[in-house]
């Protein structure tokens, strides 16, 4: 009796308060154990037991979100419980704790922070799906896990963190730049914010409705290129902010502010006596850092459908990692080797081989993925493709003489197969993906490229197919069984641990163990996305491995696959498709699709941006009644199934006419529809209004239809009919081949006519009349241009991903209007 709070915490349907004698009781929703009571008995009324937060533990912090509770301890240790699904607790697993009694006290471990770290701070989301955790700790860093979707992390990915005791062990800090550190924290759904000691603003994570105060919707942080000091200032005056990451643009406070006490409640709610939970600084000024919780408020990341809605087509490019076993393609000779016959897409780069078998790469050089032996690029600072005469000079990547069969992209590295079957991969070297033995990046010093040697696979073997996905690589060998190696934090090496290879010695080779894909099972082909791998299987079935945590893996279920060595073989099984039978995969590591035999297409994990097609935002993933036969195809249009697919958050089939619809993520215009709108994520009275016939084809140009399509990060390339070759969506870093660094696809006048193939030896001329010409005069006086010397009014910026649309202004100042030209000389292109 005569208990009084001293902070108090709201979740979703359940409320904790630290009472005066610092212990906490919950009440409430306690379906996922959030009360830490050691059951699941809901509560109307405060528990009448503390939570155990351990011998001698109380509490000095707290805050509640959706359906887990966390507490900053006495000691400065933070403890988390409830649901886990997304690792939110920061224990390294996804099991709920707090809903069994022998789980809370001493049982429930403190969160590893970092060696000597403790939390001033610790807050809390708001959403059950979303679930993460932000902590502000005594060194005024942050750091973040669980749910990582939307990249609220801020960890340059859209990897969970959490799920895994290697998730907290390497937990980065969250970058938020050069000498700056962290106040104070809060947290939304899907999106994060700081205020520094500097008293300036940083937010990253979810970018819709303009949450992060940027003046745009671009999410941020999901790169690493979009964080620290390219991750822009909130300008407060309402000037729409931009981050240049240049020495003169380091932020650097006018003075330093030190807190004076170290305890900051991680969420703060002012009951009716006065409790005070501001952090004073020497420097006199207080900084209340509290965070008002409002439970009722509604924050949802789905669209919500009107019928006034425009339906406009959608193209939505995928990054698909499906590798040729050989090099099978019919090429017509239309004006020589400039031609392409292999295309390939990184997270803000491309490459494509050409009908002499030589590869030309551009786009952003920061790792050397481009190939051309200098980080630096043609321009400054690291684009190749964004500047005039980028393209015209593009260098050949030097294989020492050889050519190349095939190639694919991973997000920073190059692999391709060469003319005699030999591997060779360049580029981003941090955890093996290169598949040399060590963890040296190569690409970036002039030489590295001509000296590369083979990858070693193995006594007398080499290789059929290749896939890179986003940090590690597969090969299908020519005994039709596969390697992987490069980073294996999830076992998307499916080699039954988490041990990364390749990059030490003695790993590679006849040291480097084989996929085991079950008894008497070999792989036609192998495709890998962020995390993840799958193969289609002699006997055409399907198997996948690495990361689930959307179901991506297509077992109904969350489980990652490949951890464990009883986890592959005969016990992996396969995706259960019913009686259908697959004909080829396209893989992205958040979502997968299959493309049957009939050309029926079906899609399975990630739907966030309605990428499965089905006119919602919905996982079924983790229902046992959404594989199989109950696995619904995707209605492409009334008598129309699909050639080919591919995927990335965005998702693009090419239909048995040869057109080419996309749909799923658009915030880019990645879908070339002239809009930003996302596609297949909608209904309207039960009725999909974005998919089959309301979904438009692509317009390519002019009697131009698609041959092969490639997905990077937030854009995307078509080879034509004739060979020739075309790119929209994001072009941050000249990805798109055009000489500049403007976005196409999000407005109009930038697709069909008045979109040209690339030029390899000049740009080609669009002009958008009721034919396309190809000119090649250098100038037209009536028309606008883009002429030779570009003022460009975006510096290189934060974003080049899939979800952001950009760190420039949003309303750029060079706009594509009803007439467009490029300047150049009319040659063929790839």
């Amino acid at each position: 009796s005569g208990h009084t709070a001293v902070a108090v915490s709201a979740g979703f349907a359940h409320t904790c308060a630290i009472l005066n004698d610092a212990t906490v009781r919950c009440w409430g929703d306690n379906s996922a154990g959030q009360l830490g009571l050691g059951n699941m008995t809901q509560l109307n009324a405060p528990s009448t037991t503390e939570v155990n937060l351990g011998t001698g533990r109380t509490a000095i912090g707290i805050s509640s979100s959706a359906n887990h509770t966390c507490v900053v301890l006495d000691d400065g240790k933070a403890k988390c419980w409830g649901q886990n699904n997304v690792g939110q607790l920061g224990i390294g697993d996804i099991n709920n704790r707090g809903d069994d009694s022998s789980e809370m006290g001493d049982s429930l471990p403190a969160i590893f922070l970092g060696s000597g770290r403790t939390a001033r701070a610790i807050v809390t989301s708001p959403r059950s799906d979303l679930g993460y955790t932000c902590a502000l700790l005594d060194d005024a860093s942050v750091k973040c896990w669980g749910e990582n979707g939307m990249a609220q992390l801020g960890q340059g990915d859209q990897n969970n963190r959490g799920v895994t005791s290697v998730d907290m062990t390497n937990l980065n800090a969250v970058d938020v730049g050069t000498n700056q550190t962290v106040a104070s924290i809060s947290i939304g759904a899907a999106h994060s914010c700081v205020v520094l000691t500097s008293t300036n603003i940083k937010c990253w994570g979810l970018g819709n409705s303009g949450r992060l105060g940027y003046g745009d919707t671009a999410t941020r942080g999901d790169n690493i290129i979009q964080m620290g000091d390219y991750l822009p200032q909130v300008d407060l005056d309402g000037v729409v902010a931009t981050a240049t990451p240049t020495p003169s643009e380091t932020l650097t406070p006018s003075e330093t502010l030190t807190p004076s006490k170290t305890y900051t409640p991680s969420k703060t709610y002012t009951p009716s006596k006065t409790y005070t939970t501001s952090r004073t600084f020497t420097t006199s000024r207080t900084f209340t850092i509290t965070q008002t919780a409002t439970p009722t408020k509604t924050i949802t990341l789905t669209k919500t459908a009107t019928p006034t809605k425009t339906i406009t087509p959608s193209l939505t490019p995928s990054r698909s990692r499906t590798p040729t076993k050989s090099r099978t393609r019919t090429v017509t000779p239309i004006g020589g080797v400039k031609e392409v016959v292999s295309l390939t897409t990184g997270q803000a780069h491309t490459c494509v081989i050409l009908a002499n078998d030589t590869v030309k790469c551009w786009g952003w050089n920061n790792f050397g993925q481009l190939g051309i032996d200098t980080q630096i690029g043609i321009d400054t600072p690291i684009n190749v493709g964004s500047n005039y005469g980028d393209m015209m000079n593009l260098a050949i990547v030097n294989l020492a003489k050889r050519t190349a069969k095939s190639i694919s992209a991973g997000a920073y590295h190059t692999c391709v197969i060469l003319d005699d079957n030999t591997v060779k991969c360049w580029g981003l070297n941090n955890v093996g993906q290169l598949g040399y033995g060590d963890i040296t990046t190569r690409g970036n010093t002039t030489g590295d490229i001509a000296a590369l040697a083979a990858i070693e696979l193995g006594s007398g073997h080499i290789a059929l197919a290749i896939s890179a996905g986003s940090y590690h690589t597969c090969a299908i060998l020519d005994n039709h069984k596969v390697k992987c190696w490069g980073s294996n934090d999830v076992g998307q090496l499916g080699l039954g641990d988490l041990n990364n290879r390749g990059d030490i010695a003695d790993e590679m080779g006849d040291d480097l163990p084989y996929v085991d894909l079950g008894t008497g099972h070999t792989a036609k082909s192998i495709h890998t996305g962020k995390t993840s791998s799958c193969a289609l299987l002699n006997d055409d079935t399907v198997k996948c491995w690495g990361n689930n945590t959307y179901g991506q893996l297509g077992l109904s279920d969350n489980m990652n696959r490949g951890e464990n060595r009883d986890e592959m073989g005969d016990n992996l099984p396969n995706i259960d498709f019913g009686t259908r039978r697959v004909k080829t995969l396209a893989v992205n590591g958040l979502n997968s699709c299959a493309l049957f035999d009939s050309g029926a297409v079906t899609c399975w994990g990630w739907n966030r941006q309605g990428q499965l097609g089905q006119g919602d935002t919905n996982n079924p993933w983790d229902n046992s009644d959404a594989m199989g036969a109950a696995l619904l195809t995707i209605d492409l249009g009334s008598g129309h199934t699909a050639k080919a697919i591919y995927v990335s958050t965005h998702i693009c089939a090419i239909l048995d006419d040869d057109s080419l619809k996309c749909w799923g993520n658009n915030d880019h215009g990645q879908l070339g529809y002239s809009d930003t709108n996302n596609r297949g994520d909608t209904k309207i009275h039960e009725i999909n209004v974005e998919m089959g016939d309301y979904l438009p084809t692509v317009d390519l140009g002019t009697d131009f239809t698609a041959k092969s399509v490639a997905l990077g990060g937030g854009f995307t390339c078509v080879i034509l009919n004739n060979n020739k070759l075309k790119c929209w969506g994001q072009n941050d870093y000249g990805q798109l081949g055009y000489d500049d660094t403007y976005p196409r696809g999000a407005r109009n006048n930038t697709m069909g006519i008045y979109l040209p193939p690339i030029a390899f030896d000049g740009v080609l001329t669009s002009t958008p009349t009721s034919t396309t010409t190809k000119t090649a005069t250098s100038t037209k006086s009536n028309t606008p241009t883009k002429t030779a010397t570009r003022t460009k009014t975006f510096t290189m910026t934060a974003t080049n991903t899939k979800t952001a649309t950009s760190t420039k202004t949003p309303t750029h100042t060079k706009t594509f209007t009803s007439t467009t030209t490029s300047t150049g000389t009319a040659t063929s292109t790839p």
